[in-house]
């Protein structure tokens, strides 16, 4: 459910932040952002790195775990983060509407 959390604590389709906390924990990172919960911030600034990240344990846990829901729930995120991706012309779109430093996978960018 944690990991879940890091797509639907923003308001950006698909976009998985890098964390979240309490709001008035620590905020005086420029990367951290005001959650639409006022309760809660979220992490921006997500790199490829762990956007990687998310789908290697995505598809692990859709291969391995014999548990339907949690298989379900991994390949619906597997879905969200690369529809996202995709529908930026393969740039991962941060809050600011640019992409991330790292979130890049474009031709134009990697070539």
């Amino acid at each position: 459910d944690a990991i879940e959390r890091l797509y639907t604590i923003n308001s950006i389709p698909g976009f998985p932040s890098r964390s979240f906390e309490r709001r008035g924990y620590k905020f005086e990172d420029k990367a951290w952002r005001r959650a639409e919960d006022p309760e809660w911030d979220w992490k921006s600034t997500t790199s490829s790195d762990e956007a990687i990240g998310h789908i290697f344990a995505f598809g692990a846990i859709a291969e391995l775990v014999d548990e339907p829901e949690l298989r379900n729930k991994a390949i619906m995120l597997i879905d969200t983060l690369m529809s996202h991706v995709v529908k930026n012309d393969f740039y991962m779109i941060d809050w600011n509407g640019e992409p991330t430093l790292w979130g890049k996978w474009n031709p134009d960018y990697v070539n």
